[in-house]
């Protein structure tokens, strides 16, 4: 197997906490009056948001981030994310080329409030999602290889063709005291949805005693639906609801505390071209569209008890 090969491998971006949670904070604390109810509902108040956006790529490459906001009347948030990775000959020689990039794209959003009674707390937030996700590759049509068949002794060498993509799309949610810096929740909350395949054609000669040459065609594809401390799973295809449980301990009621919700779509693509003697029309291709025709996610409600 190549050794660029990443078959299931999860990679996700959160930004949640760190200098994020402190430039809300400090919004907050100067415009701030916030609720001390159990439940808040939209319209939510006092809030703040942060957008946030990292790609990175080579070869032959097209990323198309969406805009990414948060609209407290509504509770929804809006992100969305594409791209698309080919291969092009002549970036790494005639014909051995490769294309990858990563991307993540979403918002980390602050609703502000405060307890009623001293003591610990549990925090439920239900966020609603109404998603659409795509992958696709390219499958066959892999060149003959530029190697010999016939290794001289004590050597191999190998060629391939291989493609990968994957989508992510997860929410995550904490709580911090923005007045006891050194305060922390409980415990930590998400849930995440991801679909990743790869195709791959790979040859390897080698003779360490008796010349041979191996070929194999292999491919694989998943979706898969998790979480910690979440109740409901998200689907990449559709409607689903998931309730976040963050548990906040020895929280004081003339404390303000912000939980922060983070909606995030990451990307991973790769296409992948080596030692061969023709070209390739190699591609792969992901999107998660969560700002357009209906789609979206919305934080439904927010229930501390």
């Amino acid at each position: 197997m190549s050794v660029r090969q990443r078959v299931g491998k999860r990679m996700r971006k959160y930004l949640v906490g760190g200098s994020t949670a402190f430039a809300v904070a400090v919004t907050l604390l100067m415009v701030l009056a916030p609720a001390s109810a159990g439940l808040l509902k939209p319209a939510y108040k006092g809030t703040s948001s942060s957008p946030f956006s990292y790609s990175s790529w080579t070869g032959c490459t097209t990323l198309s981030p969406g805009a990414s906001a948060w609209v407290p009347k509504t509770g929804n948030v809006t992100t969305s994310d594409s791209g698309v990775t080919k291969s092009c000959p002549g970036i790494d020689g005639p014909l051995n080329y490769s294309s990858t990039a990563y991307a993540s794209n979403g918002i980390t959003v602050g609703i502000p409030f405060k307890v009623a009674t001293v003591g610990n707390h549990s925090i439920a937030t239900k966020v609603f999602f109404s998603a659409a996700a795509a992958v696709a590759k390219a499958v066959g049509g892999c060149p003959k290889k530029n190697i010999a068949y016939h290794q001289p002794p004590s050597t191999s060498a190998s060629a391939y063709c291989e493609d990968y993509n994957q989508v992510e799309l997860s929410v995550s949610g904490t709580v911090i005291d923005l007045n006891n810096a050194s305060w922390y929740s409980h415990n930590y909350s998400d849930a995440y949805a991801y679909n990743y395949s790869y195709w791959q054609n790979y040859t390897n000669c080698y003779n360490f005693g008796t010349p041979t040459c191996t070929n194999t065609t292999t491919g694989y594809g998943s979706t898969f639906s998790g979480g910690y401390n979440e109740v409901g799973l998200i689907n990449l295809h559709g409607t689903s609801t998931v309730t976040l449980w963050t548990n906040g301990t020895k929280m004081v009621t003339g404390h303000v505390y912000l939980l922060e919700v983070t909606v995030s779509v990451y990307l991973d693509l790769y296409t992948y071209a080596y030692s061969l003697l023709a070209h390739w029309n190699g591609s792969s291709s992901a999107s998660l569209n969560l700002a357009t025709t209906g789609h979206r996610a919305v934080v439904t409600s927010v229930t501390f008890t």
